[in-house]
């Protein structure tokens, strides 16, 4: 070395990588570094290094170094069960090139899930979907509530059926809609990004909407009922009976 000390290295070329690959002695003390196998680009042109040091593993450079964002938006999507985030996010399908599968794919709780994701390095994709699995057994929140599920034609009445509902109690899971993990380094140049969006449109908690606006003689029912007392007939009443759905994402 420039300053006089005398080094000597010991490297067993076989280690897999990242891995204890040998040792590091020198005059200037009596005490060994361990050499530790690391494949980054440390130097230009260079596709495989040692790290030497006296630490308990390889330690990045500072030019390795990332920077993790994560968004998202204030909506969440709605799946019928009590679901296993793990069980929504594994569904997360990508190449080895780190390219996601973007086709929509069913999840639990009668929903769609779509992923879009890139990684520049390795093993950038595979961490972003372990995290992404973190992240949603932090955010997720399961809730049970009495909900109508089943319309009965003749709930009550005596001289003419009165539809009304019948109330269930129902388990929900509820995870951001849409989410994005992004993944730069140190020069804020793009590392690798994953996102995906949840369409519950499908589901078994948009059949009441959907029941609802299709007909099941609701519509029907109410004029029927209401009709006299409004002084309307109930076929022309029926005519104008609009029937909404405000159950998020039906």
């Amino acid at each position: 070395m420039n300053n006089g000390d005398k080094v000597s290295v010991t490297i067993h070329p076989s280690v897999n990588d990242p891995g204890r690959a040998g040792s590091l002695t020198h005059t200037y003390s009596q005490h060994a570094l361990t050499c530790w196998s690391y494949h980054k680009t440390l130097i230009e042109k260079c596709h495989a290094s040692y790290v030497c040091n006296h630490k308990d593993g390889t330690h990045p450079a500072s030019r390795d170094k990332v920077t993790i964002s994560v968004s998202t938006n204030k909506d969440f999507a709605k799946l019928k069960g009590k679901i296993n985030p793990k069980d929504v996010y594994g569904k997360i399908q990508y190449s080895n090139s780190g390219m996601c599968d973007e086709s929509w794919t069913e999840i639990p709780g009668s929903c769609m899930i779509k992923f879009k994701c890139h990684g520049n390095k390795k093993n950038t994709t595979p961490a972003m979907a372990a995290g992404l699995k973190t992240i949603g057994e932090k955010v997720v929140k399961h809730e049970t509530v009495k909900e109508n599920t089943k319309l009965d034609p003749c709930k009550s009445g005596k001289d003419i059926c009165i539809p009304g509902w019948i109330s269930e109690d129902v388990n929900y899971t509820w995870l951001p809609q849409t989410l994005t993990i992004s993944v730069s380094d140190a020069n804020s140049a793009d590392q690798g990004e994953l996102s995906y969006e949840i369409d519950c449109s499908h589901g078994p908690q948009c059949d009441i909407c959907k029941a609802m606006k299709a007909g099941l003689g609701l519509g029907a029912a109410l004029a029927s009922v209401m009709a006299p007392s409004l002084g309307q007939t109930a076929n022309v009443l029926a005519q104008s009976i609009n029937i909404k759905c405000a159950i998020a994402g039906c």
